[in-house]
């Protein structure tokens, strides 16, 4: 059974210019049941009051902290920068436009008490109400494999180990479209041990801030064409 601190859980929050949504998306994430985590902003060169919400929650909240970008490096490089400063062994991410449910943390954090897991996904709720697509791999695929050959229903709630995302070979923050996928797939050429677990830990908005077009869409499917090409 592992300490307290090597459960310890970072929440990694990528912003740009969503600071009408970051209270909420704080205040669910200070909600958590689990016993010990911190949460971490990066603002990516928004040009909005983003880092002005956090610093003021920042005076009464200790588990807050905040990396402010000066120029937009993209969600990729956020993202980069966030898991590089992550005070915890375990990493999650929240979109800042998004919310967690209590037992979020509690529930996805839960598999790493097995060593050999390094990345764990679970349900979420859009705010429709319907639930996401969310869903466990293939029968008979590997977690690479099935990333391989179309498969994506890993996308919300993400859960991993900084260390496992350390053995691979890093974020190529040129291909700054689908980060989601190019996370889960540098996890993927690990081979780490990975666990879906059907619970609904994830609140995610719907006509969201920069919800794709169709053209978005092929822009999507463009960058994971260039990611499967660039870790071949």
């Amino acid at each position: 059974m592992p300490t307290l601190c090597s459960g310890h859980c970072t929440i990694l929050i990528p912003a740009y210019n969503t600071a009408d949504y970051l209270p909420s998306c704080l205040k669910s994430a200070l909600q958590q049941d689990y016993p010990s985590f911190d949460i971490l902003v990066v603002d990516d060169g928004s040009k909005d009051d983003t880092s002005t919400v956090v610093m003021d929650m920042m005076k009464t909240e200790p588990k807050l902290s905040l990396v402010r970008c000066e120029e937009r490096g993209g969600v990729t490089e956020a993202t980069r920068l966030g898991i590089e400063h992550a005070r915890g062994p375990l990493i999650t991410i929240l979109d800042s436009d998004d919310m967690i449910f209590p037992s979020s943390l509690s529930t996805g954090c839960q598999p790493f008490y097995k060593d050999e897991v390094g990345f764990v996904w679970t349900r979420f709720q859009t705010s429709s109400g319907r639930p996401g697509w969310s869903g466990p791999l293939p029968e008979g695929k590997s977690f690479n494999v099935a990333l391989k050959t179309g498969w994506w229903r890993a996308s919300h709630q993400k859960f991993f180990r900084k260390s496992t995302y350390k053995q691979s070979p890093g974020f190529d923050v040129s291909i700054d479209r689908s980060s989601d996928f190019q996370l889960c797939y540098l996890l993927s050429l690990t081979g780490c041990h990975v666990q879906y677990v059907p619970l609904i830990t994830y609140w995610y908005r719907t006509g969201r801030i920069g919800s794709l077009t169709r053209e978005g869409r092929g822009k999507q499917k463009h960058a994971v064409h260039q990611i499967l090409k660039r870790f071949e």
